[in-house]
């Protein structure tokens, strides 16, 4: 008994009756051994739960076996849904009498994840309430929910009926900003970004203003169609639709990142560099306010001004003479001659001659290799995406490696 399977499943699948089951161990055990099975796990369980480790989580496997066989002491699963109570525990459901409860259940099935119900419960609504528009508007919002958060589980018959009812709860009400929401979602997950490059248009031509949602899909249409510039208008309208919410401003931060920034790594020219720039610009706006977008930033903003300042390469002593020499009055000239951009330095690393021993220099803290680490694409001296930057050894090494040496002095191929 000790060995079995199902002891050590922490938690149900769903609260169907078949997940539930198989929490305790049917099958491959006949039902006629579910409170034999009962009291096994609960015994196994209450071990663990006295053991040197994993004492919080015993304790919650421990509850769920309590909940569970309360509902269960009568030896018979009931047949209609069973959702959360406020308390904790548990309660059976009946079928919905109006949209309210339509609404309430559909949301606390949401809530556990249980996809299975919120299906089950949809497609007997819509049988039921199929032409009344509130209905529409309820099922429509929950079923592109679900589409949204758990897309690559989902089959083809509900993307089926996910467009069916998102267009029809739109039909019914065109001057409903939910419904363009709903359809919105559904249009991402399936990946109609043709649909969603006419929203905004279509919307307006029926006085909508988009809820903020709608503005984060577009952007994200925008970008994987290749339309930076919209990507980047749509996270900005985005947050302004929505009054500078804070949770908005943070999902708008980690978009621009991960869709404009994070590619603009490594940068290779003057271009890119001033892209770059204005990209960090634009994701520091949108995490105004928001402490951990903001922490997240610093070390992209610190990146971001090292790259376009310039990093002295010259000789330090040549620059004292000369300093002396002229009263002064060269050094500016001197300097600027003797500098290159930090995204030059940091690209021609330990290859160049003249900055290699300024590599390192640059990374200073860690910083900006952190900041790199997040690249899709490499430098020529990496060997492969997300490579460790080499140690000040290191970098002597790859000196020798592609240049010559004279005197001890690393010179470039020619």
């Amino acid at each position: 008994m000790a060995g079995e399977p199902y002891l050590s499943i922490a938690e149900p699948k769903s609260y169907a009756k078949a997940d539930i089951l198989e929490y305790f161990g049917i099958p491959p055990q006949p039902e006629s051994d579910l409170f034999k099975n009962i009291k096994a796990k609960r015994q196994f369980w209450g071990k663990r739960a006295n053991g040197p480790g994993g004492r919080e989580v015993a304790q919650t496997v421990k509850d769920w076996i309590q909940k569970l066989s309360k509902l269960l002491e009568d030896g018979e699963f009931p047949d209609a849904p069973i959702v959360h109570t406020s308390d904790g525990g548990f309660k059976v459901v009946g079928e919905p009498q109006n949209a309210a409860e339509l609404a309430e259940q559909l949301a606390a099935f949401l809530l556990q994840g249980d996809i299975a119900n919120v299906l089950a419960v949809a497609q007997k609504a819509m049988e039921r309430w199929g032409s009344d528009p509130e209905v529409l508007l309820i099922l429509a919002l929950t079923l592109s929910e679900i589409l949204r958060d758990y897309s690559g589980q989902l089959k083809h018959h509900v993307f089926a009926l996910a467009d069916a009812v998102t267009l029809d709860a739109l039909t019914a009400q065109p001057n409903n900003a939910e419904g363009w929401r709903a359809r919105a979602r559904f249009a991402l997950a399936s990946g109609a970004m043709a649909e969603i490059q006419t929203l905004e248009a279509r919307a307006y031509s029926h006085g909508i203003r988009l809820p903020a949602e709608v503005h984060g899909i577009i952007a994200t249409a925008s970008f994987r169609t290749g339309d930076i510039d919209t990507g980047i208008y749509q996270l900005i309208r985005m947050v302004d639709v929505s009054g500078g919410d804070p949770a908005v401003r943070s999902v708008a931060t980690d978009a621009i990142l991960t869709e404009v920034v994070n590619p603009l790594l490594p940068i290779m020219d003057r271009k890119g560099a001033q892209a770059y720039v204005e990209a960090v610009q634009v994701a520091a706006w949108l995490a105004d306010g928001v402490p951990e977008s903001q922490s997240e930033l610093i070390a992209y903003r610190i990146w971001a001004q090292q790259a376009v300042g310039g990093v002295f390469i010259g000789n330090f002593a040549l620059k004292s003479f000369i300093g002396v020499l002229t009263g002064f009055l060269a050094l500016p000239i001197y300097g600027n001659a003797a500098s290159r951009p930090g995204w030059r330095v940091l690209r021609d690393g330990p290859r160049e001659q003249a900055t290699w021993k300024l590599f390192p220099q640059i990374n200073s803290g860690g910083y900006i290799e952190d900041v790199h680490a997040k690249a899709t694409r490499k430098f020529d001296w990496q060997t492969h995406v997300g490579q460790p930057w080499p140690t000040p050894q290191q970098s002597q090494a790859l000196v020798r490696e592609h240049g010559l040496t004279k005197n001890g002095i690393a010179v470039k191929k020619r």
